[in-house]
């Protein structure tokens, strides 16, 4: 019984030494590269609305400020344009005009227009890990000759502010 006991040990040590030699010996070896895309992505953020008074003494100006920031992993492109005041109110894109500015370095990119036409194209703007933030001034100014042609009330543009990658 011993000498079977022994030699059981003795087979399942050299087994065990087998299947150790044979698990440390690699018969191939393969590598693989991993590529990760990251797409080009920008966003801008702007406010809902900014809103603009004329003053009742058909003097002076009317005039409201909205801060927008542009945020982006890659060069971009800004355009900002205005639908303008919409039939039959078109006359009314001559009262409204617009100036936005974008900090950059070394100084801010500036642009300007009137309703009803794109008021600002930046050249190339480099955002990647620096958000940049801008400035929209938009100034409404009586038409002394016409103003009696516009009942009151409240008129509407919509400015699309465009953020393209810079190819």
């Amino acid at each position: 019984m011993k000498r079977i006991a022994l030699s059981m040990l003795v087979i399942a040590m050299v087994l065990g030494i087998g299947f150790a030699v044979m698990a440390g010996e690699q018969l191939r070896k393969e590598t693989m590269d991993v590529k990760l895309n990251i797409p080009k992505y920008a966003m801008v953020t702007v406010p809902e609305s900014l809103e603009l008074e004329l003053p009742s003494d058909l003097e002076g100006d009317g005039e409201g400020i909205a801060g927008f920031n542009v945020k982006s992993n890659c060069s971009v492109r800004l355009t900002v344009e205005s639908r303008g005041f919409l039939w039959p109110f078109q006359g009314l894109n001559d009262w409204v005009s617009y100036d936005v500015s974008v900090r950059s370095l070394p100084w801010p990119i500036t642009g300007s227009g009137s309703a009803g036409e794109q008021v600002f194209s930046s050249p190339l703007l480099w955002t990647l890990g620096l958000p940049r933030s801008g400035r929209l001034t938009a100034k409404a100014s009586w038409d002394k000759d016409y103003w009696t042609h516009y009942h009151a009330g409240d008129y509407r543009d919509k400015l699309t502010f465009t953020v393209a990658a810079w190819d």
